[in-house]
């Protein structure tokens, strides 16, 4: 344990000691709080107990376990009294009025570590109700414990909290305090509940509206705590007004299966999710990952322009290409079939192979690395789009960046909680998820290399991307050339377009720096900025080297001064 340290108002793990920040005017001297003391060596605890290979590091699940430590030990669910000098404690576990749920609650990581917390001290309260202290205690300490050992984040804790009470190796009879684990967990949102929802991906014919089917799954029927009150379908247009933002009630059908009519838009998409509300008033979402909860479906007629199931052969014989950002290291992407792992699919979406960035296991941390298509003739179409589906598992991409890429640019990233070094909007597909990337109007020209690439930090590593059911379709309503104007066109001027300075291009962009053709208020245009041209088209006059020529006795020749500037490695540490 460090103390004393020059700072205020915070203490940390740093994943070798304890550290406690020094007494100002605003906040008391850390390492004089006994319950702070505890929620530090909890996060310590924490990192002990994760078994290798089963269980990962949640920031999140981490503040709440250390939260829940501090509290179990000192018997108050109020955390950090004294902190600012009262007695009012830095974080509740047991709140007078609304419990901390999933997902509404799922903000920077010590506010949503109150959701697992909260969950643990209400299961605490309700054993000690039914067995007693000494024995209510007994077993949510063993309960805590098995969590911290094989969850991957706060939701898989309720799973592994059920496996730590079972008695023998059969989930299906139930454990000896199953009701409680699952009344204390759904409390907070928190089930073992999973579901599925059934529509397209894409839609060609004209429709107003298509069926949606919803069915959940996962329920307990041992339990009351699983109740449903109701299911509602909402929806959201993304590029235009129609249809309007919208939500509607579902029509049960047989037990735990559900249907909407889903409103369409033209030429675009609408965005969807299902919404089961239970009882005790705590919300189950569809699609389930909190990082992209709305699904997607494309309405349009469309013409492909290449497509593969990746079934009857090896992409990489087939044009793909794949590396690394170190070029020690292979790259880790590979076709084959499923093998596993926590955060993977376990069978392709289509047939039984498809590509992904690590088969079987997480991506490696410290790195980057990148698959690509072969290079794609879009010819006159000025509405391209990739549509696929996706099985992601990624860090925040504050830490780690999961990417669909033209032509090396983003034209799509995975979220972020933008809380800094707090985030934990982790990206987790639970199924695989239909997704249209919009690839018109990046980069200019016809041809299209379409990837998708993934650089990590030194921190959390998961699954990475997987793919399947790749293409790319063009909107047939969308012709450059037709001198007809589309959304996706900067322009069309008809047979006057022309790959010629200040002329509408020949795939309907209007004039651009980067372009690769110098136009009017251009002094250059290499495509990309260079030594002799800038980012903004203009040209960059070269230093001369001075000096003058001498006669004898030997010449002066310049002097050049290389600077090497030495790399600062930084590392996160884990805030208090």
């Amino acid at each position: 344990a460090n103390v004393n340290i020059g700072q205020e108002c915070n203490a940390f793990f740093d994943g070798k000691s304890i550290n406690f920040f020094q007494s100002s005017e605003k906040c008391q001297n850390t390492g004089l709080l006994q319950d702070v003391v505890f929620h530090e060596f909890g996060h310590a605890l924490h990192t002990a107990e994760i078994i290798e290979g089963v269980g990962k590091f949640d920031g999140a699940m981490s503040e709440g376990a250390a939260d829940f430590l501090a509290a179990s030990i000192t018997n108050d669910s109020g955390m950090g009294r004294g902190f600012f000098y009262g007695d009012a404690p830095l974080r509740e576990l047991d709140p007078v009025d609304l419990e901390f749920r999933w997902p509404e609650d799922v903000k920077a990581i010590h506010h949503t570590g109150k959701i697992y917390g909260g969950a643990l001290w209400d299961l605490r309260k309700a054993l000690i109700t039914a067995h007693g202290e000494a024995e209510g205690n007994r077993i949510v300490n063993k309960l805590y414990v098995g969590t911290m050992r094989r969850s991957i984040n706060i939701p898989t804790s309720l799973i592994e909290a059920l496996i730590e009470d079972d008695t023998d190796g059969n989930l299906d009879n139930g454990s000896p305090n199953e009701c409680l684990i699952r009344e204390a967990y759904g409390r907070h949102g928190l089930r073992t509940a999973t579901g599925l929802v059934a529509a397209p991906g894409a839609i060609a014919e004209r429709a107003g509206s298509t069926v949606v089917r919803i069915n959940v799954t996962g329920l307990s029927t041992r339990c009351t705590s699983d109740q449903i009150e109701n299911v509602t379908l909402e929806w959201k247009p993304t590029g235009s007004t129609v249809p309007m933002a919208g939500s509607t009630i579902a029509h049960p059908s047989v037990p735990g299966e559900y249907w909407a009519q889903l409103p369409l838009a033209r030429d675009g998409k609408v965005f969807y999710r299902a919404r089961v509300k239970f009882m005790d008033g705590s919300i189950f979402t569809l699609a389930d990952n909190l990082a992209d909860q709305f699904y997607s479906l494309y309405q349009g007629e469309t013409v492909p322009l290449y497509c593969t199931s990746f079934e009857d052969k090896d992409p990489f014989t087939d044009g793909w290409t794949t590396g690394t950002t170190n070029a020690d290291i292979p790259s880790p992407w590979a076709w084959g079939e499923a093998m596993g792992g926590s955060t993977d699919p376990q069978v392709a979406y289509s047939g039984n192979k498809f590509v992904a960035q690590e088969l079987g296991g997480d991506y490696l941390p410290g790195m980057g690395s990148w698959v690509k298509m072969p290079p794609i003739n879009v010819g006159r179409w000025t509405d391209v789009h990739l549509q696929y589906r996706r099985w992601l598992a990624s860090e925040d991409s504050h830490f780690d960046q999961a990417r669909v890429i033209i032509n090396d640019k983003k034209a799509w990233i995975n979220n972020t909680a933008n809380t800094g070094d707090t985030s934990s909007l982790h990206h987790i597909d639970r199924e695989w998820r239909f997704h249209d990337v919009p690839l018109s109007g990046y980069v200019a020209g016809n041809v299209f290399t379409v990837g998708w690439d993934l650089h990590a930090d030194e921190g959390l590593h998961l699954g990475g991307w997987h793919i399947d059911d790749v293409c790319i379709v063009a909107n047939v309503n969308s012709v450059c050339g037709d001198g007809v104007r589309t959304p996706t066109e900067g322009c069309d001027e008809g047979v006057a377009n022309a790959d010629r300075p200040n002329t509408c291009r020949t795939y309907c962009l209007r004039p651009a720096c980067g372009d690769k053709i110098v136009d009017a208020e251009e002094e250059c245009d290499h495509g990309e900025a260079d030594a002799t041209c800038s980012a903004s088209c203009q040209d960059i006059e070269l230093p001369t080297l001075g000096g003058c020529c001498q006669t004898g006795g030997g010449s002066a020749g310049p002097l050049l001064l290389g600077i090497a500037v030495g790399g600062l490695v930084l590392r996160r540490r884990r805030r208090g």
